[in-house]
């Protein structure tokens, strides 16, 4: 008994520590692409001013004269910041949408209507995300 308490024990078969090294190695990847995505955002947020400042030729050229790496690090921060926009405009819309279910169930269609109506396109996109996000399966 003296021995067996010396030994440590381990609960994890073969297939969850395999798993772990998976995921480690996932989330040094992560990690490492974190890394590499410093010095691009800086130039993201330089090209991003110059395209709101009306330069767009020389913010294009900027941007293909970069490395396919760079590109593909550049690319993934925009998609990071439409991913964000997107999720906090969802946060503004979903009151509206809660709103004009409720008015739908009401038999208030045409005044839920006009509301939508005023939306702009983008609001409309996103509440249209939100819709099928929230779609009922009964």
């Amino acid at each position: 008994l003296s021995h067996m308490a010396e030994l440590p024990l381990k609960f994890n078969s073969q297939e969850n520590i395999e798993k772990g090294k998976f995921y480690d190695a996932l989330d040094k990847k992560a990690e490492e692409r974190k890394k590499a995505k410093e010095p691009i955002r800086d130039l993201y947020d330089q090209l991003q001013e110059m395209k709101a400042n009306g330069k767009n030729e020389e913010a294009n050229q900027i941007y293909y004269a970069l490395p396919d790496q760079a590109k593909n690090l550049y690319d993934d921060i925009k998609q990071g910041e439409k991913t964000k926009a997107t999720n906090s405009l969802k946060a503004k819309i979903y009151p509206i949408y809660l709103d004009l279910q409720k008015m739908k169930e009401k038999g208030q269609k045409e005044e839920a209507d006009q509301i939508y109506s005023e939306l702009s396109s983008e609001e409309k996109r996103v509440y249209q995300l939100i819709k099928k996000q929230f779609i009922t399966y009964e």
